[in-house]
């Protein structure tokens, strides 16, 4: 009796053992399947995201090559070739009136945020802004950026911080906001590169929205970081 009763035990100790063990393993493999589905998921909206960023991109350089060939662009780079580099000489050159009569309408009719002549040395010799007129470009310490359109291709920058007070979004000026450039090269009729041409983006606009939209349920949210770990895009979580 006591044998049997033994048996009873052992016998229901060893089921209780398997189904444990058949429960653990079961649990083992969703857990392994969920972890799988959410890994596949942010690598969907990963590159969706990142294929919405180089198309956001390509349309601005697009943009900035046209208006970098542009006749009245590339006149108005060589005469201020010809002025002396120094903030009054360059604000009282008639090319930088004609440059800001030709560009107020479009800044009016689009997003972006101002434009910039850069010449030799990296130096601002025209731009929608008198205090940026005459002065070494913001973007002459972003590694590269620069380099690379002088060497004849159209880029994005990174977002910096404005070194200059920038509209809001209520058009309240304020200064330590975002911005961010497409640059494309200004080339001569001998095929050389002489001068910067670039448009001042906003951020907010499509930079950041882009990738505040590759989320994943209520707060996953896509972010970017430069080399340097710093976050550079903006958050729907700030605080």
């Amino acid at each position: 009796m006591a044998n049997s009763r033994k048996t009873l035990l052992l016998s229901a100790f060893s089921i209780a053992a398997l189904l444990g063990l058949g429960s653990w393993a079961v649990q083992l493999k969703i857990g392994a399947e969920a972890r799988e589905h959410v890994a596949d998921s942010l690598i969907t909206v990963r590159d969706a995201t990142h294929h919405a960023v180089k198309t956001w991109f390509k349309e601005h350089k697009a943009a900035a090559t046209v208006w970098a060939n542009a006749p009245q662009v590339r006149v108005a780079a060589e005469q201020l070739l010809q002025v002396s580099p120094d903030q009054a000489a360059l604000l009282g050159s008639s090319a930088q009136h004609e440059l800001r009569a030709w560009f107020r309408p479009l800044q009016n009719a689009t997003s972006y945020q101002g434009y910039f002549i850069v010449g030799p040395d990296n130096i601002n010799l025209a731009s929608s802004r008198d205090q940026n007129v005459g002065v070494g470009n913001l973007l002459f310490s972003q590694g590269g950026f620069l380099q690379r359109v002088w060497s004849g291709e159209a880029a994005v920058s990174l977002p910096v911080v404005s070194d200059v007070p920038l509209p809001d979004h209520d058009g309240r000026l304020h200064a330590g906001l975002p911005t961010m450039f497409v640059g494309a090269p200004i080339i001569d009729d001998a095929g050389e590169v002489i001068a910067i041409f670039m448009f001042r983006l906003k951020p907010a606009e499509g930079f950041s929205s882009i990738l505040q939209h590759g989320r994943i349920g209520h707060t996953g949210e896509s972010y970017a970081f430069d080399g340097q770990g710093r976050l550079i895009s903006r958050s729907r979580f700030n605080d």
